[in-house]
């Protein structure tokens, strides 16, 4: 999520630490070295409530939350924060970390946040828990000091203490292996086989591609100018999907 901070460019990279192949890398093609009030970049991880029961947030028996990923960067030994967002209750707590003292180097980050007895997730398939990996962020943003324990919302201190990676072209963050966990401490990543990730990431989105092969369903014509076609998605979405066709371009997506 970009807003102002320079123009950024979001790939999917063959490259990771040891133990992986695939990583998502944001680099800046359009350097901002003086953010405004509000500017910010961030890749952001929403996460439903039903997913976060583990976690027991508003109980006495409450988990902290032990984050895990790797990252790599052009800047050496810079300050870059993430920020637990809980929407449900307008909650926030955050910790920061450096890059490695190594230019373009890997580096297993480590973070553990505190678990809270009270304000519950709503267990539902709405977004509930969001994990914001800062890359950029002005004073509306950064201005106050960031808070390590649960805490009520506050702008200025979501993201305290966090560089700047637009102010350079060039610059960009590389990050894989992300895995949240309700423990006290991270354990090792849980590498799940292909065909579960891809249901995981069905549940939210689908392409179909129409070929003379790979056909969309049976179906008859209602008129000259429609038609009638039943087809069954791969599994249950998190909700009732929006459907985009585009003629002559021979697929359709899903998502919701």
């Amino acid at each position: 999520y970009v807003q102002n901070g320079g123009t950024w460019t979001c790939t999917q990279e063959s490259d990771g630490p040891t133990g992986f192949n695939k990583s998502i890398k944001a680099a800046n093609t359009t350097a901002d070295a003086s953010l405004a009030t509000s500017d910010h970049v961030v890749i952001k991880q929403i996460i439903e409530g039903q997913d976060l029961l583990r976690f027991k947030k508003g109980t006495a028996d409450a988990k902290k939350f032990a984050l895990s990923f790797w990252v790599k960067s052009d800047e050496i030994n810079k300050t870059m924060v993430v920020s637990l967002f809980d929407s449900d209750n307008t909650r926030q707590i955050g910790q920061s970390y450096t890059t490695h003292g190594t230019t373009n180097t890997w580096k297993k980050i480590e973070l553990v946040f505190n678990g809270e007895t009270s304000n519950a997730f709503t267990y539902d398939a709405n977004g509930s828990l969001e994990i914001f990996f800062f890359l950029a962020a002005g004073p509306d943003w950064t201005s106050g000091t960031l808070d390590s324990s649960w805490a009520g919302y506050s702008g200025v201190n979501r993201a305290a203490g966090q560089y700047n990676l637009a102010q350079a072209t060039g610059n960009y963050l590389q990050i894989t292996g992300v895995q949240l966990e309700a423990a006290d401490t991270c354990s090792g990543f849980e590498h799940r086989s292909y065909g579960d990730e891809l249901a995981r990431c069905q549940r939210y989105f689908y392409m179909h591609c129409d070929k003379a092969l790979d056909p969309i369903g049976m179906g008859t014509m209602y008129n000259t100018t429609q038609a009638v076609v039943g087809f069954s998605m791969p599994v249950a979405m998190r909700a009732d999907p929006s459907l985009v066709f585009t003629g002559g371009t021979n697929y359709f997506k899903v998502w919701c």
